[in-house]
Formats: C-alpha cells, sequence, structure tokens
C-alpha cells in the first residue's frame, strides 16, 4: 500500500511538473505574441482581449478532445465528407444567424459607436424584412499609405498605343484590372465614362480598334460623325476608381456617375442611363 501511494504520488508530482513546463513554453509564445502586438501598436486592451480569446480557444479545443468529439490532432480523413458538407453550409448561411431566419444580408460601412449600422437596423424593424446587417471596416492607415512598387514608372512601356498613358500628361494605372474609366474628346471635351472588369490598357486598344474600322457601334466614332463632320478626333482616357474583385461595387459607380453628370456633357447613350436602377432607401 504504501508503494503503491509513493508511486501515484510521484506520477503526480511529474504530471504537475510537465504541466508546469508546458504552461511556462505556452507564456513565452503568448509574451511573443503581446510584444509583437505591442510593437505593431495595439492597445494593452486590444492586446488582453486577443489573448484572453485564443487561451478560451485553446481550452475549447482540449476539452473537446478529452470528450472525445473533435481529436486535436485529427487525422486529415478524419470525418471528411461531413466537414465537407459543413463548410459549404456555413459559407452560403453564414448570415442568417442563429434561429436561420435571415434572407439576405447588407454590409455597411463601419462608423463610431455602430451608428449608421443601428439605423440601418431599426429601418429593417420597422419595414419588418428578414434582413441582417454587417459593418464593414474602412481602408486601413497601412493600405493608404504604403506603395508597393515605390519607384513604379507613370507611364507604361506601351505608351504609344496606351490610351491611358499616351497623349497629354499620361494617367498611369492602366494594367489596374476592375476599372472605372472616363474617355474624353481633346477638341470638345465631351465624356463616355464606363467600367470593365479588365484593365484600362486592353479597354483603350478595343476603344480604338472600334474607332479605326468606324464600327457603327461605337461609341466614339459615332460621336465623330455627330459632333465632327465624320472627321476622326483624338481621344483620351484616364482611371475613375480601382475596385479590386468587387463588380457589383464597380458597376454601381459606373451609374452613379452617369447619373449625376449633366446630359449635355457625356456621350453614353440613353439606354445606359438606366442601365442599372440604383433603389432609393430614406433612412429616418
Amino acid at each position: 500500500m504504501e508503494e503503491s501511494r509513493e508511486n501515484q504520488g510521484q506520477e503526480s508530482q511529474e504530471e504537475r511538473l510537465g504541466q508546469r513546463e508546458r504552461w511556462e513554453i505556452v507564456c513565452k509564445h503568448v509574451e511573443g505574441l503581446c510584444a509583437r502586438m505591442q510593437f505593431s501598436g495595439h492597445s494593452q486592451v486590444m492586446r488582453t482581449q486577443v489573448v484572453k480569446s485564443a487561451l478560451h480557444a485553446y481550452d475549447q479545443i482540449v476539452e473537446k478532445d478529452e470528450k472525445g468529439l473533435v481529436p486535436m490532432y485529427r487525422p486529415r480523413g478524419w470525418k471528411r465528407v461531413e466537414r465537407i458538407r459543413d463548410k459549404r453550409v456555413k459559407k452560403r448561411d453564414w448570415f442568417r444567424g442563429k434561429d436561420g431566419d435571415k434572407e439576405a444580408v447588407i454590409f455597411v460601412p463601419a462608423t463610431p459607436g455602430s451608428k449608421l449600422q443601428k439605423r440601418f437596423k431599426r429601418v429593417i424593424q420597422e419595414a419588418k424584412i428578414k434582413i441582417a446587417t454587417v459593418e464593414v471596416p474602412g481602408a486601413s492607415m497601412k493600405k493608404r499609405l504604403q506603395r508597393s512598387d515605390p519607384f513604379r514608372e507613370v507611364k507604361c512601356k506601351k505608351a504609344r498605343n496606351c490610351m491611358v498613358c499616351g497623349g497629354e500628361g499620361g494617367g498611369g494605372g492602366c494594367r489596374n484590372e476592375s476599372v472605372t474609366y472616363e474617355v474624353s474628346c481633346t477638341e470638345c471635351q465631351k465624356r463616355y465614362l464606363g467600367e470593365t472588369s479588365r484593365n484600362g490598357f486592353t479597354r483603350g486598344l478595343e476603344h480604338k480598334a472600334a474607332l479605326v474600322r468606324k464600327d457603327i457601334n461605337s461609341v466614339l466614332y459615332q460621336h465623330c460623325r455627330e459632333e465632327h463632320g465624320g472627321r476622326t478626333v483624338p481621344f483620351k482616357m484616364k482611371i475613375t476608381g480601382n475596385f479590386g474583385g468587387d463588380a457589383l461595387k464597380r458597376q454601381l459607380t459606373e451609374s452613379v456617375q452617369i447619373q449625376t453628370s449633366p446630359s449635355h456633357e457625356i456621350l453614353n447613350r440613353r439606354d445606359e442611363w438606366r442601365h442599372i436602377q440604383l433603389p432609393r432607401v430614406t433612412l429616418c
């Protein structure tokens, strides 16, 4: 009996020592993370919240492993079919909430105290529609100030054929994809407002090619016929907005630019004025 007690005491002491060593390793990693966050400018409150959240998540992982629900170091094929199905459901229905009663989601710019989101929620509740609201952050200070290529040339190497970089001034940015652009006549200053999922260089080449072959569907050729007696006049092009992969925002921006521009200043046809109708919502 005494030997078994001594063995149990030794095992419990070794277990405590092992836990202490593991905890020292954890503390070392946590302190390193906190130091990096501090150097990045995060406040003490923010660092505390991050550490508490991480340790709580780790405790949940350990608890699930002990109960046999989810192994901490799961094999690649563990419940593979179920995990793929759950991943698809989360990707499709992430906004529906716990009750699953939401039918759509609207993204709202983040404001101090979530004032704008609260106004949206109040209007949605009064209208009795099932729409979730999610705040999205604006551009970070790093994104605004950082330049990945500070020594990049303004004009591209094919400026002679590029409507964006060629001509007077040369706007640059012709290789950015998913943009809104403006093509203006150098003589009468009338403008054509457009958008493309490709880059300005490629879209400019298409406009030039249509003008050269006198394509009846080309808005630039139509302008030369109607305003300049069929004489080909030079045009210049500039990029007015970059939208990354956000196609909806790009198209809405073009629609707003067309609708807010005086009709006698733009070359867009009348059928384009109502291409995308913007719903008007009044927030009380």
